[in-house]
């Protein structure tokens, strides 16, 4: 009985669009659009009526706001609800949800299986804390090592294998092995060396500069291959390629804009995310917030090059707020029975805002051509 009504479901959702959809007009600024989606007890709602805070979405609009040179006094604040809520084997929360009393709920699995990209992140969220925070990173030094040990189960070969549906591309088919997750824990064994180094641990300092080294060999050669994007403008940012990788994948890159996640050779999707019409959503819908991360990454190799993406861009500047994720045929905010773009999204305000910032602040004479 689930196959017929979810295709009843759907078709009616898309032939009575009007009774779905609710239509909203904001006005004011993005930055106070991503202040009113803060959440008191730490991070950034998804949107500001959601009630749900993710880990991941945190994640990038804490990076976002670094590449505005701000002091995000709040990443202490969330890295601590992250420790306060960790698991006795060493698990973070991928997300939070308010109950109905308003209670914050932890969440650890993605259906039935554990979301890992969490741990990672956290892990880099501490070692961000260094140039401000140090004692911080200090406190919590046991946290961060029951962090990575839970990490370390999924390890094998110097290469980290996920179950299915345990990371951000849920409607992916794998074998275990996803290269975006990859890319994360290699950042994250990158910072558990630093945090051991601020704990002036040098005997497991000495093991993750080992360990990082190995991993980041094993990811350039799958980097080299791949047509996913996400994972390699990530590797750009963290410095995970030779300083030429960047030129040849910015080249590779001149195909149809926005970018897409997967490049121009979409990965194989689940047979239920076809089911639901959602076999799209980490493939072929366009999501803003990654040509702003490039746009901003590119300011610090090339400017020219980062002004010409910025302007790609064009539609998505005047808008009044920006969504989560756009259909690829008219950049219209998607809306469907199953998958729907958040509005105000956190995020990509977030991500924007960092775009925004290095095109206004970095001049050729600063960042010169390469």
């Amino acid at each position: 009985m689930q196959l017929p009504f979810v295709f009843l479901y759907r078709g009616t959702v898309s032939c009575l669009p009007s009774l779905f959809v609710r239509e909203e007009t904001i006005v004011y600024p993005f930055e106070n659009q991503l202040n009113s989606n803060r959440c008191r007890r730490g991070g950034w709602y998804t949107s500001k009526h959601s009630g749900v805070v993710e880990t991941r979405e945190t994640f990038f609009t804490i990076m976002a706001l670094k590449f505005c040179n701000q002091d995000v006094v709040h990443i202490e604040k969330f890295v601590q609800r992250l420790a306060d809520h960790m698991t006795a084997d060493g698990q973070v929360p991928w997300k939070f949800t308010e109950s109905w009393s308003g209670t914050a709920v932890p969440h650890y699995k993605y259906r039935t299986n554990p979301v890992v990209d969490a741990n990672a992140q956290f892990l880099i969220l501490l070692e961000w804390l260094y140039d401000t925070r140090s004692k911080t990173v200090q406190r919590l030094y046991l946290h961060a090592r029951r962090a990575f040990q839970w990490l370390e189960q999924f390890m094998k070969d110097d290469m980290f294998y996920e179950p299915p549906e345990s990371s951000w591309a849920t409607s992916r088919e794998h074998t275990g092995y996803v290269l975006a997750s990859n890319v994360l824990v290699c950042q994250s064994i990158r910072s558990m060396e630093l945090i051991c180094m601020i704990q002036k641990d040098k005997t497991q300092q000495k093991l993750m500069e080992v360990m990082h080294t190995r991993f980041v060999t094993q990811l350039q050669n799958n980097l080299y291959t791949t047509r996913e994007v996400i994972p390699r403008i990530l590797a750009v940012y963290w410095n995970m390629v030779p300083v030429h990788f960047w030129k040849s994948f910015n080249q590779e890159l001149q195909y149809p804009l926005p970018l897409l996640t997967d490049g121009p050779q979409p990965y194989p999707t689940t047979w239920e995310s076809w089911m639901y019409g959602t076999n799209d959503e980490h493939t072929t819908l366009v999501y803003p917030w990654l040509g702003f991360l490039w746009t901003a990454i590119l300011c610090t190799k090339q400017y020219t090059l980062a002004t010409q993406w910025w302007n790609r861009y064009q539609d998505f500047h005047t808008n009044s707020t920006l969504y989560s994720m756009y259909t690829p045929e008219n950049l219209m905010p998607v809306r469907r029975a199953f998958i729907k773009g958040s509005i105000a999204h956190s995020m990509t305000l977030a991500m924007h805002m960092a775009g925004a910032a290095t095109i206004t602040t970095h001049t050729p004479p600063q960042c010169p051509d390469m």
